[in-house]
């Protein structure tokens, strides 16, 4: 059953349109079962038309649906029960719990004057007709769907490859040149991986010649993993290689060959050409400390590079 709030609600929007349907006012057989002094067939057609629906009392003989209304009390609720019979028999019920007897019989009105106008809505309609918008007509605009900019590619990784040459250990005579390579992958913002170099020192002061290697570690922003310019990479790890040294004595000269290890730590400033292919040049300037080179004391080397990227991931 509806609750009589819900039916209130949906009837008072629903029988202002549906009046004008009805216009001419349907002919029922009415009948009304109600305790005295709460709703009289009277009372009950003025209430119906009130409410804007049109309809009169069939007379005898005339064919016409029966509108049976029945008001009861059942247990606190006093019930509204309409029963519809149509010309060919079938019925229809409809009924609506309320607090009192007048409740009860305004309840039965609109149940009345709903079936009415639900009957009035099968008849095809004539021409359309200009009535009162309720509620305020929609705009229809035109909305433009968000574009989003086209994504910057970061890159994930990839593998760079350059050449590099400088000087080390503070003298003019120390030139050093090498290659490198390195690896990383993307963690966020930062870049990880691992790199791997060659290095040829010749010192004149000292007449030594060394060849080196390094293995490390490698930790980076910015370039060349991204489509900034600029970039930083830094560096540790282990670096090992071996030194020959030419000794000039009173009678004699003679070769030493010194072998050595170490840790080192490197960082590098970068620079690349970020055009929009997976290849492209940088070039970096970097210093590398090593607390045992072949020098056997702090060897401090500075040197500028040159090379591509390839960001293969």
């Amino acid at each position: 059953m509806f609750r009589s709030a819900f039916v209130l609600a949906f009837v008072m929007l629903a029988i202002p349109s549906r009046a004008w349907a009805a216009a001419g006012g349907e002919a029922i057989r009415l009948v009304v079962d109600a305790p005295n002094g709460c709703l009289t067939e009277g009372e009950l057609v003025d209430e119906v038309e009130r409410l804007g629906t049109r309809l009169r009392v069939a007379e005898e003989g005339e064919r016409a649906r029966r509108f049976d209304v029945r008001i009861v009390p059942e247990g606190d609720h006093v019930v509204a029960r309409l029963t519809v019979r149509d010309l060919v028999g079938r019925e229809t019920v409809r009924s609506v719990e309320n607090a009192t007897c007048a409740e009860a019989g305004r309840s039965a009105s609109l149940l009345v004057s709903l079936a009415v106008d639900e009957e009035s809505e099968k008849i095809p309609p004539g021409p359309p007709e200009e009535r009162p918008y309720r509620w305020p007509q929609p705009v229809t605009r035109e909305v433009d769907a968000p574009v989003a900019p086209p994504a910057t590619r970061i890159g994930s990784g990839g593998i760079a490859v350059s050449a590099f040459r400088g000087w080390g250990n503070g003298r003019p005579g120390a030139t050093l040149y090498g290659a490198k390579t390195y690896a990383a992958w993307r963690y966020g913002l930062t870049r990880i991986g691992g790199t791997v170099a060659f290095q040829r020192d010749d010192d004149t002061v000292m007449n030594t010649r060394a060849t080196s290697g390094r293995l490390g570690a490698v930790i980076g922003w910015g370039a060349p993993w991204s489509d900034a310019i600029v970039g930083f990479l830094g560096e540790a790890g282990a670096t090992t290689g071996a030194a020959e040294t030419i000794e000039l004595g009173s009678s004699r000269i003679r070769t030493v060959t010194t072998r050595y290890a170490a840790p080192y730590a490197a960082a590098s400033l970068v620079l690349q050409l970020p055009w929009q292919y997976t290849v492209r040049p940088v070039v970096g300037l970097g210093a590398v400390w090593s607390p045992g080179g072949y020098a056997s004391r702090l060897d401090v080397a500075f040197a500028a590079d040159m090379g591509v990227v390839w960001q293969a991931w």
